[in-house]
């Protein structure tokens, strides 16, 4: 589950926090804090005060010219039980959203369904590389030598954000 919150104005700029809960993410029940700031200046702050901490503090610059991609679910993705893509799930601050896209590519990671997870090596096949279902994530990647695929597969448990 993502938490954003907004943190009062430190000079310039919104400073976001983000709180994710990882056990939706990796099945690592372990939680990660960052600060994603909008100043220089600020971000300097919080490293230099949040250091013993080991939080993370991320300046966002907004310079990059992100463009959200449109949802393409095919129909033989569909049928397969493909919904949507994990950047289309959540609501957050444009900054949180761009730097949690940036640094994750959630905007290409799937969402599926339990028949999705029955049949998650044809999703493969429809060119899908990263796939959620409500039991499990699949990550396949190519190898650069060799050209073949590989997956890992990991439980997802507990999650409420696939379910629905």
């Amino acid at each position: 589950m993502w938490t954003v919150r907004a943190v009062s104005d430190l000079r310039k700029s919104t400073c976001h926090w983000l709180y994710a809960w990882k056990s939706d993410f990796n099945a690592v029940c372990s939680k990660r804090r960052s600060f994603i700031t909008q100043d220089p200046y600020d971000r300097d702050l919080l490293v230099k005060n949040l250091k013993p901490f080991d939080i993370l503090v991320l300046n966002y610059t907004g310079n990059r010219q992100m463009q959200n991609k449109p949802l393409v679910v095919s129909d033989m993705m569909h049928n397969l039980g493909i919904t949507s893509r994990l950047d289309e799930v959540f609501e957050a601050p444009s900054a949180v959203k761009e730097v949690l896209i940036s640094q994750a590519a959630l905007d290409h990671s799937f969402i599926g369904s339990e028949e999705t997870n029955r049949r998650a090596d044809d999703a493969n096949k429809l060119g899908v590389m990263d796939l959620w279902t409500p039991e499990n994530h699949y990550h396949w990647s190519i190898s650069r030598y060799g050209g073949h695929v590989s997956a890992s597969v990991n439980p997802v448990q507990g999650s409420r954000l696939f379910a629905s």
